[in-house]
């Protein structure tokens, strides 16, 4: 009897042992850079800029707000940070502040680069699925008198966005993106900007919004701005130049309006 009851133990010991499901590794979407465009008419709702209209000012590779994530992120996991590293907007036309007309430009304040954090979640598989997000981040409103183009006053609002509903999300850049390439050598040496990584391993993939989304972003004052966002593209051959033209131009049209 004793020996029967050893020998039941050891069968319980490896089953317990060597019978259990083995852990799954974790799937994971690899650091790297998100670029987005926003959608020309951003009207401000509420608070200091209370009907200005905002439009997108793109940079060269023809993004107006890049997102990097500086960390791998596993996907049906825990939330992963991402930090805002660019943004770019500028008024649609001049706005008056104290009786005085001002263009206002929008950038990230230099004093607070370390503090434009935030987290994004992501859920699915290998193949896609959808994402939400949340960040905050120090926006800065450069006023440039609209005549005479002198500087004027500077404010920073602290802006905290959500996003609306989910971000479908993909493996696979839409048509048209812009696209940086590079490897994946790991080790602390990966480029975040880069958003399309080669080499990657097993269980590790790349990150692309795979369709236009909305983000809500409020201010302390009570303002509001929803944003579409989209998928940064490649801009056609000389609309850089273009846009340099017409942001040059805004003080002269509108002086002749005056």
């Amino acid at each position: 009897m004793k020996r029967s009851l050893r020998a039941c133990g050891v069968c319980l010991l490896f089953a317990l042992c060597v019978g259990a499901p083995a852990q799954a590794d974790p799937i994971l979407v690899e650091l790297g850079a998100i670029y987005l465009l926003s959608q020309p008419g951003q009207p401000v709702s509420g608070g200091v800029f209370a009907g200005v209209m905002f439009e997108p000012t793109p940079r060269a590779n023809g993004a107006n707000l890049t997102i990097i994530r500086p960390a791998d992120i596993e996907i049906n996991g825990a939330p992963g940070v991402v930090k805002v590293i660019d943004i770019a907007l500028h008024s649609r036309a001049p706005v008056n502040i104290g009786g005085n007309f001002f263009d206002v430009f929008v950038d990230l304040d230099p004093a607070h680069l370390n503090d434009d954090v935030g987290t994004l979640t992501v859920t699915g598989n290998l193949t896609g699925g959808f994402a939400t997000e949340q960040f905050t981040y120090f926006a800065r409103f450069s006023l440039f008198d609209a005549i005479t183009h002198a500087s004027g006053p500077v404010q920073v609002i602290e802006i905290h966005s959500v996003s609306a509903a989910p971000i479908a999300w993909s493996p696979n850049p839409p048509a048209g993106a812009v696209i940086v390439t590079g490897p994946d050598p790991d080790g602390g040496l990966d480029d975040p900007l880069v958003n399309l990584r080669t080499g990657l391993h097993d269980g590790e993939v790349n990150f692309f919004p795979s369709a236009p989304f909305e983000t809500i972003g409020t201010g302390p004052a009570g303002g509001s701005v929803t944003t579409r966002l989209s998928p940064s593209v490649v801009p056609e051959p000389g609309t850089i130049v273009l846009l340099g033209l017409g942001l040059a131009g805004l003080g002269l049209s509108r002086r002749k309006q005056a």
